[in-house]
């Protein structure tokens, strides 16, 4: 099965969106305009087990998501503490947790994937990434602002405040939204069912740390259960615009280019050798 045909089963992009409710998609995605150019392959449960297995695709994934927190982390240094190495330079405790966190997280999804993902599962990756662990336990706690060179974003109780929605007394909103994402995006097509979820995830702050990469490795579980592979953010270009993207997703609260930018990389690095229909 590729993408085009999977397509073809599933409603118009639009429809699909107003069934949902408003999940900050305010222009026209790149994404749905662009994807019938593309064969994408959809592939097996083993194909996508075997491609995240391998160790070379871990120690990659691993110094992204370092690298994308501002981590002093190198990809020589990550290789070889992942293969059980000593370093000669001394890092952080956070840096250190944060790495061996993060490659935990990711052998769980390994073992997890073509399985339901739930809210207790997604919480078990933030507590290998984030430390946070279970939404509702942080939901009463102060976050503080995020800092934007446009303005500043303010997180209050564990989760999004300054567009006037509130995480609740007891965090109840925040896990009521979670759990309706969750099931929502299932009448999205994949993959930008993981993309959705993903910009959604990184906009609410469910968790009291940890919450983008918590978003963008569920994101490539949701997408592994449905044959993609994972979206890879590296070098100079592309971690810049990921950047870009999260500011205009938290800047204008409209997802937009934050999906276009997941769907473009994933061309680029899968399918830059597919032919393009004209």
């Amino acid at each position: 099965m590729n993408a085009n045909e999977d397509m073809k089963r599933t409603p118009n992009f639009r429809d699909v969106l107003q069934t949902l409710g408003t999940y900050y998609i305010k222009g026209d995605l790149h994404f749905n305009e662009s994807m019938h150019k593309y064969d994408l392959p959809v592939y097996k449960t083993d194909e996508v087990k075997e491609y995240w297995t391998q160790k070379e695709f871990k120690k990659q994934y691993v110094y992204n998501a370092l690298t994308l927190e501002g981590s002093t982390y190198t990809f020589d240094q990550v290789s070889a503490t992942l293969d059980g190495e000593e370093l000669d330079t001394a890092k952080t405790e956070y840096e250190v947790a944060a790495l061996h966190g993060m490659s935990r997280a990711i052998d769980f999804v390994i073992g997890n994937i073509g399985t339901n993902i739930t809210r207790q599962k997604i919480e078990e990756i933030n507590l290998w990434v984030g430390d946070a662990g279970k939404i509702i336990d942080y939901a009463g706690s102060i976050r503080g602002t995020i800092p934007m060179k446009r303005k500043d974003i303010k997180i209050d109780s564990g989760g999004k405040v300054f567009i006037g929605i509130s995480a609740g007394t007891n965090g109840e909103n925040l896990v009521n939204n979670f759990d309706k994402m969750l099931n929502d995006i299932y009448k999205l097509r994949p993959p930008l069912r993981g993309f959705v979820w993903s910009a959604n995830a990184t906009l609410w702050q469910y968790f009291k740390d940890g919450n983008k990469r918590t978003a963008r490795l569920t994101q490539d579980w949701i997408n592994a259960n449905n044959g993609y592979l994972p979206v890879m953010i590296s070098g100079i270009d592309h971690m810049t615009r990921y950047e870009y993207a999260l500011r205009e997703l938290f800047w204008t609260e409209d997802a937009t280019k934050y999906i276009d930018f997941m769907f473009n990389a994933y061309i680029e690095r899968y399918v830059k050798s597919l032919q393009v229909n004209h």
